[in-house]
């Protein structure tokens, strides 16, 4: 197709999770023509592998937790009790595919274009859409960045996603795991260190700081502590890892804290130690935008990154 021949929206949105398809939406019900531009799956890390699944598991082991605990209490003998993990996980992504089909539906009702690709810019005012089998240039008039962000792996130990996983494998595995350390007491870690505790799994907690859940309320930090500890996991704050070693076993990873030194065995690892902003073939520079020191699109009060393009959601500061 030639440059003639390019098709022009009002607004152009890279990214379809949170941030971009309800950016999307609400352009066109204000009467602009709009695309939406995905490389994977509509509704991104959120719906896909991140908080949708990850509440999914959260509350299907809650109910597990709740019967082995509470329900002889109240006079309910249940026996003991089993995990169907094939069967959960397919309740996951039934909670997911329905999320994914809603948002499909209001694309189509409200007249969004699905640019099937990953998107990045030519020119102010061109955008290249590279599919699996073909490419295509488009026009905007605004174009909105919301490609969202991905998980931070440790700096010697790349993410392998078969021992040393992120948060999106954590959500996806196949069996249950019997030893499981988080690395990273933020709340990601957390949440998955308790789906896989309530699930039987030996789970320990490594997290640098002097808390979990780091830069947020202390006596939150210090209840959330408690409930998680009657649940089994084992956490370790002010402890930082130092060395790493997977092998067909498993994987030995080596801390170090004021007690000293120590060794902790398991099945995997979950890394969950942050996320940083997706920013790779957007060519921000062709259209003048720029990023800080950690990667994030900078800018100002009304989201505008450079002349007619704005980054929202977890791209922009």
């Amino acid at each position: 197709m030639s440059d003639d021949d390019m098709k022009t929206y009002d607004v152009v949105v890279i990214g379809s999770g949170p941030a971009g398809y309800v950016a999307a939406i609400r352009a066109a019900q204000l009467g602009f023509e709009t695309a939406c531009v995905e490389r994977e799956y509509l509704g991104g890390t959120c719906l896909n592998v991140g908080c949708i699944p990850s509440k999914a598991l959260l509350d299907a082991t809650e109910h597990v937790d709740w019967i082995r605990r509470k329900a002889g209490t109240i006079g309910i003998d249940v026996g003991e009790v089993s995990v169907d993990w094939p069967t959960m996980q397919a309740h996951r992504q039934g909670v997911v595919e329905a999320s994914t089909k809603g948002i499909a539906y209001l694309f189509d009702k409200n007249g969004i274009d699905h640019l099937d690709g990953e998107g990045g810019f030519v020119e102010p005012g061109v955008i290249e859409v590279t599919g699996t089998d073909a490419s295509r240039r488009v026009g905007y008039r605004a174009a909105v960045l919301a490609t969202g962000s991905a998980p931070i792996a440790l700096p010697d130990t790349p993410f392998d996603g078969e021992k040393v996983i992120s948060s999106t494998e954590g959500l996806e595995l196949d069996e249950i795991p019997k030893k499981l350390v988080v690395v990273g007491g933020g709340y990601i870690g957390l949440e998955m260190g308790s789906v896989y505790a309530r699930v039987g799994t030996e789970v320990v907690v490594v997290e640098m700081m002097d808390q979990i859940l780091p830069g947020m309320d202390s006596d939150l930090a210090r209840e959330a502590s408690k409930f998680l500890k009657r649940q089994g996991l084992d956490l370790r704050t002010g402890t930082k890892v130092t060395g790493m070693e997977t092998g067909k076993a498993g994987v030995e990873v080596t801390v170090a804290s004021e007690d000293g030194d120590a060794t902790l065995e398991a099945d995997r690892v979950l890394v969950a130690i942050g996320r940083k902003p997706v920013t790779n073939g957007l060519n921000l520079e062709r259209v003048g935008a720029e990023t800080d020191e950690r990667g994030f699109v900078t800018v100002d009060d009304g989201f505008r990154a450079a002349e007619n393009v704005y980054a929202i959601g977890e791209i922009g500061r």
